[in-house]
């Protein structure tokens, strides 16, 4: 969850979704997580193919997630190169699905690894301040129990009879 200033809390995750599955056959998943909060970016690889996001041809797949976003008010931010390259094509399967959030966006392929996949990156400007979220604070009962139960590092205030006596106590500890 990533929270700007002035803005709504933003969720953020990562997905695969292997090829042979059958996810795509009731995409009620995608549901829970675009349901789980208002504005959401939902990154990784789909392995769905559709010409709307620039593959040369459209699959199954990919008919079905087209109508599921086009259905859900979804964006698609796929880059303008091929995020996977087989043995005699390449294609677009990674990409951002992105709800709610009117932002200025782009998305790149980066050839930087030796794997049939490039990792793709997502770029907002510079324009958007970011707020982290407030530390939580952890209570460690037992370590707080022992430290009052020491009194190796307590002055004897119970022997001041008076402010005047408690003074020159408390500066000498």
């Amino acid at each position: 969850m990533l929270t700007p200033i002035d803005h709504d809390p933003i969720l953020i995750g990562s997905t695969y979704i292997p090829p042979n599955n059958d996810y795509f056959k009731n995409l009620g998943a995608l549901d829970s997580i675009f349901n789980l909060n208002d504005i959401t970016i939902l990154v990784g690889d789909f392995n769905a193919k559709h010409t709307s996001w620039g593959c040369p041809f459209s699959d199954t797949r990919g008919n079905r997630l087209y109508r599921y976003i086009v259905n859900n008010s979804i964006d698609v931010f796929a880059p303008s190169t091929p995020t996977r390259f087989g043995t005699a094509s390449a294609s677009i399967i990674d990409y951002a699905l992105i709800k709610n959030l009117n932002w200025p966006c782009t998305i790149d392929s980066i050839s930087e690894l030796s794997s049939d996949h490039n990792p793709v990156k997502l770029h907002f400007p510079r324009t958007a301040k970011f707020e982290l979220p407030p530390p939580q604070l952890n209570t460690t009962w037992s370590i707080f129990t022992n430290t009052l139960a020491n009194t190796e590092n307590c002055f004897p205030y119970q022997r001041a009879s008076s402010t005047r006596r408690l003074s020159p106590k408390s500066r000498s500890h």
